[in-house]
């Protein structure tokens, strides 16, 4: 019930929407991702209309509320540590993907990886005034 309603409280991954759905949808040439996007629409559907009848009934309005009406307050504690895991975990996801994008472009115009040192070539090191 706990994984019903995050499923319904999740938005998606955003990264894995902007990134991998054009080349997707280009390189299978099929609807494999529209049954994706309508199977969420329709489990939206359903998982709210699992969960308006119990809240109305408990007379809560959060899921930790329900969690500590119906299971007490250790299963709230563990959902809300659940919570924060999972929530951390995507952040660092989502920083690590800006990273990568912000490293790629810093490549495509400086010509060298991040932190790399561009090296002379061997004709300009024989240039070099030779101070022996």
């Amino acid at each position: 019930m706990v994984g019903c309603a995050r499923f319904a409280h999740r938005r998606g991954d955003k990264c894995r929407h902007f990134f991998g759905t054009p080349g997707e949808g280009f390189a299978l040439r099929n609807y494999t991702y529209l049954q994706l996007a309508l199977g969420t629409i329709i489990a939206r559907i359903l998982v709210s209309y699992i969960f308006i009848k119990p809240y109305y009934d408990y007379k809560v309005y959060s899921i930790y509320e329900y969690l500590t009406a119906r299971f007490g307050v250790p299963t709230k504690n563990a959902a809300s540590a659940v919570f924060l895991f999972t929530r951390l975990l995507a952040s660092g996801t989502r920083l690590y993907a800006a990273a990568i994008a912000l490293a790629l472009a810093y490549e495509m115009i400086r010509g060298v990886q991040p932190g790399q040192k561009k090296r002379f070539s061997s004709t300009s090191a024989q240039r070099l005034p030779s101070s022996f």
